[in-house]
């Protein structure tokens, strides 16, 4: 033991000296991770190469046509390097990995990769590291990737982690040093790596009681948090539990009570390091967790997403921290048929079938694009594929198959795998493909009636020649099994479908690149019109990285809706198991989009758009039917609350699936208010009858001339959306000063009958032109007794002379308002303008001969700051007609 101390304290003086000389040459090193216990080295140094041959000891490169063995790669003199050398990868086309010997590993540990590399002139190429953990049979397990570097002309610090193993069963991991090319190739350039060093922390996970962490029962939620390698005795875990905004909803803390851990099981280098004292290892144990998702209020509160987090300070001050998400699903009668799906490229990854048969049908979904082109050797593949299909179908879930890509043992009869698209497969001898093919079919088309070639965003079929031909071809292959199959390609939105009123494919997925925003999906699917083909469209989240949560949320429902609107068939979202871009996390858990999507989904799939209704403070919306349901969807660009009755037994629910619940006021009588925002939310439980009534009234006429003191003839048109006669009265509510006649109209009227009730209108003088506000009261006596008001606009004035006003405060402290008059026609006007403020005296203008065109005039006050906030009249007479415009409006700064 004593030899022992005095080389660990000769090393330690070793080492010192080393860092002086180091520091003193001019060179900058970083302090490793504080927690970390050093688990392997390699600074490229003659300790890495005891033969002196200018290559890493046990180091292996991947030899392959793209990893040729000629490109130069040695250990090389680098002053600023750690050790005063580095290991340097040269260009000459192709491309480099390098492999470290098999490091002893332990799945009770966390672990940090850290380096540095700098690279000279790469185009094409980018260099990263990678770590992969495998097993006692050296089967990989997981690999974690750092990030990707292409311009990084000085020594870039390289770090990976903290990490986590995936499995129990790890025994090693490799460390791999990469160079090799996205796009195109470099034919010169260079990247070198130094300082290479894993070490590993102390392991903390969380865990819960659901396979992927969704639930139904919000008092049902477990979270347990294992701590494994630490050397605190008595450790404390933090638990917080933040909703979709990072709002706080509960918080424990817990000690964690451990034991220590079987040092047999740590490497070699780990028990070396932690010879030179008596101290253990580590120690881990677990602590359980059962949050409350209720800060107030009831259990229908209790729905949304959610965060979990755990935190653990160390004695040295660092925090080690660890996360997950839920979701807790509102009960929602999920349609018969549906427009929306999934696709999941990557098939049974994370999740497994058994784990996707539970989840799916949860997740609002009626449609899911699965990979099944699977290994001929491998048969029960094929088994257990059918099974998935047939319980899926048994839940109401089409699943689409998608042929994209061959198996691994077919895969080499096409080729490069980097010219590998779904037309380049189908365009070679159908003896490459057919072959592999053929037990699929004969297996799966007995399930499976959809079939897509290709994955979503292969569009290799786009400028196919003869592709019509080419497609029957294939058809013909397919159906050689005596099934009828439903038949799909990938399309480009930006190139025009071919003519055809039989094409020889049942539907098109149509994606772009970047994604199209909302509004282009509406442009690009109205442009498109329903035909012989269904339209089946990619709705793509935003990435994570770049955009706030509920801009991605507001975006993703936008999305849905404009595809929902303009009657696409299929509405899909082409990778949903993305932590960046999808739906959920890349470990299969809830990401935070799953329950806008779900929502959404719920609500509108299978509905029918029945049209939009005007609401007393102007908020956009669409109400959608399903049999006898009603459903609103509505937003606007600024918090408002709209005062209405939609019906007696309304939910309103945010797009997060929780309940927004606003206390009524004595005033609001049968009405209910309704809290608004940018975010769309959902109204449910809405009045079918009386949602269609208020669709049906309009105006007979809904522009008048601005002629005042004579009557102008019109008529409220209305249609009895009721099952039996219905009878009642109307009241119209104007502007004070109009004279209406009559003002209260009775009506009655049968089923489905249509009527227009005639009424009369004479504007004062002093009748503001432009657009009006009417609001239609109506008392309708059915079954019972409906109250409902209808908002409808008048337009006053013939529309061909307008008006618009602009005011702002000069420099000086004056008032400019600026009046643009527009004549739309091409007769010659002429107009005098008078402008009133407020204890001010009148002003006035001219506007003489105005043609078709625009005319300026502008007036000035002093002191404008006084008549900020204040309500400005502007009136117009024309000159030998009878038309008067009156015009008022707010001044603003």
């Amino acid at each position: 033991m004593r030899s022992q101390g005095i080389f660990s304290r000769s090393l330690t003086i070793a080492t010192a000296i080393f860092i002086l000389a180091f520091a003193a040459a001019g060179s900058q090193a970083w302090a490793r991770h504080p927690d970390a216990v050093e688990v392997f080295h390699c600074a490229f140094d003659d300790l890495q190469d005891k033969n002196f041959d200018r290559w890493p000891d046990r180091w292996e490169r991947k030899r392959s046509p793209h990893h040729p063995p000629y490109l130069p790669i040695a250990i090389t003199d680098d002053p600023q390097a750690v050790s005063g050398r580095a290991l340097k990868i040269e260009l000459d086309g192709g491309a480099a990995v390098l492999s470290s010997p098999p490091i002893r590993v332990d799945a009770q540990f966390s672990y940090v990769l850290e380096g540095r590399l700098k690279t000279h002139r790469l185009e094409h190429h980018r260099a990263w590291a990678s770590v992969t953990f495998y097993d006692a049979e050296r089967r990989p397990v997981n690999t974690i990737h750092s990030e990707k570097y292409q311009q990084a002309a000085q020594w870039t610090d390289l770090h990976l982690g903290p990490f986590t193993p995936q499995s129990d069963k790890i025994k090693t991991a490799v460390i791999q040093l990469h160079l090799e090319q996205e796009t195109g190739m470099d034919l010169r350039g260079w990247v070198m790596f130094d300082d290479i060093w894993l070490g590993r922390l102390p392991r903390m996970t969380l865990s819960t009681n659901s396979q992927f962490n969704v639930y139904t029962d919000p008092d049902n939620v477990k979270v347990v948090c294992q701590l494994s390698g630490t050397t605190e005795r008595e450790p404390e875990i933090r638990f917080e539990l933040l909703d979709a905004s990072g709002r706080q909803i509960d918080t424990m803390t817990k000690m964690v009570v451990v034991h220590q851990i079987d040092q047999r099981r740590i490497g070699r280098v780990a028990q070396r390091l932690s010879a030179s004292d008596d101290s253990p290892v580590g120690y881990t144990g677990s602590v359980e967790w059962r949050p409350k998702l209720l800060s107030q209020g009831s259990a229908d509160d209790a729905f949304g997403f959610y965060r979990i987090r755990a935190t653990v300070r160390s004695a040295k001050g660092v925090v080690h921290q660890r996360a997950t998400t839920i979701a807790v699903i509102r009960p929602f009668e999920r349609p018969v048929q549906g427009e929306f799906g999934w696709s999941l490229p990557g098939g049974d990854r994370p999740l497994a079938l058994d784990a996707l048969v539970s989840l799916l049908p949860k997740v609002g979904i009626n449609w899911l694009k699965f990979p099944v082109w699977y290994d001929d050797t491998n048969p029960s593949r094929g088994e257990r594929l059918m099974r998935f299909a047939e319980r899926l179908g048994s839940k109401g879930i089409e699943v689409v198959g998608m042929l994209d890509v061959p198996p691994e043992s077919a895969r080499s009869n096409f080729g490069d795998d980097a010219q590998l698209s779904i037309a380049n497969i189908f365009a070679s001898d159908p003896t490459l493909w057919r072959p592999s093919l053929d037990p699929v079919m004969t297996r799966l088309s007995l399930i499976i009636r959809w079939w897509q070639l290709g994955g979503d965003h292969d569009t290799s079929f786009v400028g196919y020649p003869d592709l019509a031909e080419a497609v029957v071809e294939i058809r013909k292959q397919l159906y050689r099994f005596g099934q009828e199959v439903q038949l799909g390609l990938g399309w480009q939105w930006l190139v025009e479908t071919l003519p055809d009123d039989a094409p020889p494919w049942e539907f098109l997925t149509y994606s772009a690149n970047p994604p199209l925003t909302p509004t282009e999906v509406s442009g690009y699917l109205e442009r498109q019109p329903p035909g012989p083909a269904q339209r089946w469209v990619l709705v793509e989240p935003l990435p994570r990285s770049h955009y706030q949560v509920d801009a991605r949320a507001q975006d993703l429902v936008e999305q849905m809706m404009a595809a929902k609107l303009q009657g696409a068939e299929g509405i899909f979202v082409p990778n949903p198991l993305s932590t960046e871009h999808g739906l959920m996390n890349d470990d299969g858990t809830p990401g935070e989009l799953l329950m806008p999507w779900r929502t959404t989904a719920l609500v509108l799939g299978g509905a029918t758009h029945l049209g939009s209704m005007q609401l007393p403070a102007g908020s956009r919306n669409h109400i959608f039917t399903r049999g006898n349901e009603a459903v609103m969807v509505v937003w606007n660009e600024k918090p408002v609350e709209e005062l209405v009755y939609l019906g007696d037994e309304i939910q309103q629910i945010d797009i997060w699936g929780r309940r927004v619940q606003t206390p009524a006021k004595p005033e609001d009588e049968h009405r209910q208010r309704i809290q608004v925002s940018s975010l769309p939310t959902f109204i449910t439980g809405i009045n079918k009858q009386v949602a269609q009534w208020r669709l049906a009234v309009q105006f007979d006429q809904t522009r008048m001339p601005s002629i005042f003191g004579k009557a102008h003839a019109n008529g409220v048109q209305m249609k009895n959306s009721f099952s039996q006669g219905a009878g009642g009265e109307v009241i119209l509510r104007t502007p004070k000063v109009w004279k209406v006649y009559p003002r209260r109209i009775n009506f009655k009227t049968a089923i489905g009958e249509e009527l227009s009730e005639p009424f009369e209108v004479e504007l004062p003088f002093t009748a503001s032109s432009g657009q009006q506000r009417i609001q239609l009261d109506f008392d309708v006596n059915v079954d019972r007794r409906y109250r409902f008001s209808v908002y409808r606009d008048l337009d006053i004035g013939l529309g061909d002379v307008t008006i618009d006003v602009q005011t702002k405060i000069d420099k000086h402290g004056h008032l400019i308002v600026e009046q643009r008059m527009t004549n739309h026609t091409d007769k010659l006007v002429d107009f005098k303008c008078f402008l009133y403020a407020p204890n001010r005296r009148r002003q006035r203008n001219q506007v003489f001969r105005l043609r078709r065109g625009d005319d300026v005039k502008r007036y000035r006050f002093s002191r404008g700051e006084e008549l900020v906030g204040e309500t400005l009249w502007l009136r117009a007479e024309e000159l030998g007609g009878q038309r008067i415009l009156n015009y008022r409006f707010v001044v603003t700064e």
